[in-house]
């Protein structure tokens, strides 16, 4: 595709026009799913961060302005989204071990309840730990897990470097980790 048609549909998007939003979508896609596979296996996670992506690009055309390379800003922008996502889906692979024990899967009444009152007493534990840990990491488990905001959006809000961020829940992570261990033993 001709780099000067391709700027000339972004120039039309930016201006409102939904037909070469469309072109842009079809140019690119398929484009944007063969690149994110390189980040990852999951077909679907790749598929709904180039759709979610596409999405909020069509929603706030205006906020493109500064955008000088639409295929740098699309390449980079879904890499970092796929990035994202799949650290989020890391964390909360951790967070579910470390409540939920998915190993027991008996069917009694009897089981089922002792698995909740276990799991409850998971959950308490988990949070007693999490009081625990310095201010500051416990400020950044409770954004990152409990609402869920990216690491984007919470250093805005904490006015942390994005690694630091990520430094204080990896290190917060581990010492629950440890402690569970012990607590195992």
């Amino acid at each position: 595709m001709n780099k000067d048609i391709t700027i000339k549909l972004f120039e039309r998007f930016k201006q409102g026009n939904q037909e070469a939003f469309c072109d842009i979508y079809k140019i690119y896609y398929n484009k944007l799913l063969r690149f994110g596979s390189i980040f990852s296996n999951d077909y679907n996670l790749v598929e709904n961060v180039i759709q979610d992506f596409f999405i909020k690009m069509f929603k706030t055309p205006d906020k493109l302005n500064h955008v000088i390379n639409l295929e740098v800003y699309l390449f980079k922008s879904i890499k970092q989204n796929i990035i994202s996502e799949l650290n989020k889906e890391n964390r909360r692979t951790v967070i579910r071990k470390l409540v939920i024990d998915l190993d027991d899967k008996d069917d009694s009444i009897e089981q089922e309840l002792i698995r909740k009152e276990l799991s409850q007493e998971r959950i308490l534990w988990l949070k007693s730990h999490i009081d625990s840990l310095p201010i500051r990491q416990k400020e950044i488990i409770y954004l990152r897990f409990y609402e869920g905001l990216s690491y984007d959006q919470i250093t805005q809000l904490t006015s942390l470097s994005n690694q630091v961020a990520r430094n204080y829940v990896s290190r917060a992570l581990d010492k629950l980790r440890h402690k569970m261990l012990r607590k195992q033993k």
